[in-house]
């Protein structure tokens, strides 16, 4: 609530127009105890900066880069990571992305097709051992639309460490909502499963392909 203080104004567009930035409001997983490094550079940045630092007076807490070409003009956190305990963000704070990670599951999958290694009409069972004769079916095309009847989860929470294998069984040895293709729900699970089999087709840890194939060709 804004009561009792002065309400933050926008900044105007002609100074944004030729900036990159990227703002991360998102829940902190856990503070990194390394340095904080923060950038404020040139009109823009210390534009940025006022801004985002009223915005903290507000509750505002989240992490921001702004980039124009090569030059960081602002790299700086804002806020609390963790609230309770009043530990500060810092530019080394470890973030969760939540699903952003989806699409790049999805674009090792289609970069391993490019590949010629899998076709998206390849069902499940050809990746993964133990498919029961209920999701015999299910095709990646299936997993990488949310049709293939599996539920979002098959841990308590997205934090506790399930194993590669572990976490496969648990999907498989599941109840289905419905038959693959003759439904939609969201579902976490059929991402894990994807990146299981990126992992399996690759033969490499899904983030040393995903870098190695996606992230390094696209210049990220």
């Amino acid at each position: 609530m804004m009561t009792g203080q002065e309400a933050p104004v926008s900044l105007p567009a002609r100074r944004l127009a030729p900036v990159l930035a990227v703002f991360l409001a998102l829940a902190c997983l856990a503070p990194a105890w390394a340095q904080d490094r923060p950038v404020v550079q040139g009109e823009t940045g210390r534009s940025l900066d006022e801004y985002l630092s009223r915005l903290e007076r507000f509750g505002f807490s989240g992490g921001a880069l702004a980039v124009r070409g090569k030059e960081v003009l602002l790299s700086r956190s804002y806020g609390l990571a963790d609230r309770a305990r009043r530990i500060p963000l810092t530019t080394e704070s470890v973030y969760n992305l939540g699903s952003i990670t989806k699409q790049f599951t999805a674009a090792a999958i289609l970069t391993l097709e490019m590949q010629g290694k899998l076709a998206v009409t390849d069902l499940a069972s050809k990746y993964l051992h133990g498919v029961p004769a209920d999701k015999s079916t299910i095709t990646l095309h299936h997993l990488l639309t949310h049709s293939s009847g599996l539920e979002s989860d098959f841990s308590p929470t997205d934090y506790d460490p399930v194993g590669r294998e572990e976490y496969v069984r648990r999907a498989l040895q599941s109840t289905l909502l419905f038959k693959p293709g003759e439904g939609y729900e969201y579902s976490n699970a059929g991402y894990s499963l994807l990146a299981a089999i990126v992992e399996i087709v690759s033969g490499q840890p899904y983030e040393v392909y995903l870098t190695e194939r996606v992230l390094k060709p696209a210049g990220m």
